[in-house]
């Protein structure tokens, strides 16, 4: 059946005709076009299948690791008597690991055995206990697997994220979330923990990040763009996808930025500060109990606190803990200069758990935030096609995605103002090319592409511009003063 729907602005409530209405013979029939998704409750909602996957946001997030092999996974006892503090350098391969239930509940205190990067007789010959231990506890269940490469390099992960490493390497943290959860928060893991792949990380150490991505704005783009597996109060799945690639984070002024830096370095020590004093505290009890909070002062027709949950909201200060998310709110909704949304949404229930307590105006409020996002999503696109990218880690992304962008000129926005970058000029002499190629690997935080390097001095990017380049950089490396790995070319440390 067709079905139009008269002009009313979204977050309003939609007229829906059938099409025999619309005939001829309907006197005076006017009708605005507006464009949305018609919801449950008919409402003329964002459509958010029109967002796209914005290259600011692109090569910082990844799920974790795969191991497939349950050997690889140790206690520390056991990774003490593999040689872990007497074996030097193989606290670079056995590290702390974190599940989704290591972040929503209480962390097990496990360790993880990854070998990425070494070969098998590396192993053998470097670290001989570790090998005898995964010869036995992986290999046997590797050689079952059906995909002929894990069982040719049954020594490393299944899913190893090469391509997301480079991405980690110079930061002492990074932001985790649960990929399934009904509660949806955000935490910092240190460098050295190794995340598996029912967690989504975002390679980026900033509070500000981590405060944007915990806010209510974020939290309503999930709810639209995640694939729920249960309607209004299910789990969602936050998929790098439909959640990260496409969102648009506010642009900030260093005010903004300085303050949602200081929520966000607060809101991660505030938590883990109360798990640390409380043994019988989780995330996922602290946020259920959040929730029931903001329903009960808002008047919700919900029962009271039971003893557990009031024992958990006086060990948490969940109290405190709604402030805090509350003040980060506000933070963000005055960035994107929406602060009409804050004054009718701030502290109302359902700020980071899925409720079906909320009034008409908070519906409304919610539907036009999330009819907001997704304009700004379309916003950003268009502005990226005409060369502005709002880089989330400009030095870097602009090396290895430098070359997507349209245009000579290059433009970075770390949730902040606008610098342009400098290009480079690329050298006449060939001496002078393969020291100019050196300097560009020297400054890079990560391994550079051969394509991607090519992008970045001044003047068109032709095709025999890229094939010296490429000439360079295996000269280099024929050389031995640089290397080449799968995700591009890099100096030796």
């Amino acid at each position: 059946m067709t079905v139009a729907v008269r002009g009313e602005r979204p977050g309003k409530l939609a007229k829906v005709a059938h099409e025999s209405e619309l005939n001829s013979d309907t006197p005076n029939v006017q009708l605005e076009s507006d464009e949305g998704k018609i919801t449950a409750n008919l409402r003329l909602g964002a459509d958010v299948s029109k967002v796209v996957a914005l290259i600011s946001n692109e090569d910082v997030s990844s799920p974790g690791v795969k191991l497939h092999g349950s050997g690889f996974i140790v206690e520390p006892k056991t990774a003490a008597n593999l040689g872990l503090g007497r074996i030097d350098s193989l606290d670079r391969h056995i590290v702390r690991y974190r599940n989704g239930r290591d972040i929503g509940q209480r962390p097990r205190g496990v360790m993880v055995i990854d070998l990425f990067g070494l070969s098998i007789d590396e192993v053998q010959s470097k670290f001989p206990a570790v090998y005898q231990h995964i010869l036995e506890t992986v290999k046997p269940e590797r050689d079952q697997n059906n995909r002929e490469s894990y069982r040719k390099n049954w020594w490393v992960f299944g899913e190893a994220r090469s391509a997301f490493r480079p991405a980690l390497k110079g930061l002492d943290r990074y932001i985790a979330t649960i990929e399934t959860a009904a509660q949806r928060f955000f935490q910092f893991l240190e460098h050295d923990t190794l995340p598996d792949n029912m967690l989504v990380n975002v390679a980026i150490s900033r509070g500000a990040h981590l405060a944007t991505l915990s806010s209510r704005a974020h939290w309503e783009w999930v709810k639209a763009n995640a694939s729920s597996m249960g309607a209004f109060v299910g789990p969602a799945r936050w998929t790098k996808t439909r959640c990260f690639d496409p969102f648009p984070f506010p642009t900030l002024t260093d005010a903004q930025s300085a303050r949602l830096d200081g929520l966000g370095e607060r809101l991660d020590a505030f938590r883990k500060e109360r798990l640390t004093e409380h043994d019988f505290l989780t995330m996922t009890d602290m946020y259920n109990v959040l929730e029931r909070l903001r329903e009960l002062e808002g008047g919700a027709e919900v029962e009271p606190l039971a003893q557990k949950e009031k024992d958990i909201h006086e060990a948490g200060l969940i109290s405190v803990l709604k402030d805090i998310h509350d003040e980060i709110d506000r933070e963000v909704f005055a960035a994107y200069g929406w602060e009409d949304l804050g004054e009718r949404l701030v502290g109302r229930p359902g700020a980071t758990t899925p409720t079906s307590h909320k009034s008409e105006d908070q519906e409304e409020a919610e539907e036009e935030l999330l009819t907001r996002l997704v304009a700004l999503n379309q916003e950003r696109a268009a502005e990226e096609k005409r060369g502005l990218v709002r880089w989330l880690r400009p030095n870097f992304q602009i090396p290895r995605l430098g070359h997507k962008v349209s245009g000579s000129e290059q433009v970075e926005a770390d949730l902040g103002e606008a610098v342009l970058i400098e290009e480079r000029q690329w050298p006449a002499d060939g001496l002078e090319q393969i020291r100019t190629v050196r300097d560009v690997l020297a400054e890079a935080e990560a391994p550079l592409p051969a394509e991607a390097l090519a992008t970045l001095f001044k003047g068109r990017t032709t095709a025999k511009r890229k094939a010296r380049v490429t000439e360079v950089l295996q000269t280099l490396v024929a050389t031995g003063a640089a290397r080449e790995a799968e995700s591009g070319f890099f100096l030796p440390s």
